[in-house]
């Protein structure tokens, strides 16, 4: 009980109709809720709006026995307001009748890395719109990234035909041996 107790992710068990039956400290330490304020309530209770349809539909298959296991992303309701996206893995909890009693699992903080994936998906968004061209090379002087405009700037259909190519190809060997 210790170590579930000081884990950094929930770790949880809920019945066949998806209330709350454990859920450890941690669940206080990511949402806010406690345990006492969250038990026999439905995990649906706490999952964002916009996710719930989403998330039973990946419920669904534990309760009727087809599946077994599972991992995903969901955004959890805070108490202040708010939420937080959370990696849950869970299995199905059988009786030893071999009868599914509910799922266990655990659920992870991964708050941060998702925001680091949209401010990447905005700067990539960024750098594609805009007019001027923009292109990442390698050690090797090897084009990694080229957005829409250097592409067109230079003549050609997509990156696809500079990714891997050194920056060379663009120019004259005057230009080159001046840059």
């Amino acid at each position: 009980r210790t170590v579930v107790e000081e884990l950094k992710c929930v770790v949880f068990k809920m019945d066949r109709e998806g209330r709350w039956r454990f859920l450890s400290r941690a669940w206080t330490d990511i949402t806010g809720f406690s345990a006492t304020q969250s038990l026999g309530k439905t995990f649906t209770d706490f999952v964002y709006p916009e996710d719930r349809g989403r998330i039973m539909a990946l419920f669904t298959p534990f309760i009727e026995g087809s599946q077994d296991s599972c991992r995903h992303e969901v955004r959890y309701l805070t108490k202040r307001g708010g939420y937080r996206w959370l990696e849950c893995q869970a299995r199905l909890s059988s009786l030893s009748n071999g009868q599914p009693d509910g799922v266990i699992g655990t659920l992870t903080d991964i708050t941060d890395r998702k925001l680091v994936e949209l401010q990447n998906h905005n700067l990539i968004l960024a750098q594609e719109c805009t007019a001027d061209g923009i292109a990442l090379v390698n050690d090797l002087g090897e084009f990694t990234y080229v957005n829409h405009a250097h592409v067109r700037m230079f003549g050609y259909q997509d990156a696809t035909n500079l990714l891997g190519k050194t920056w060379h190809v663009l120019y004259y060997p005057d230009e080159i041996a001046r840059i």
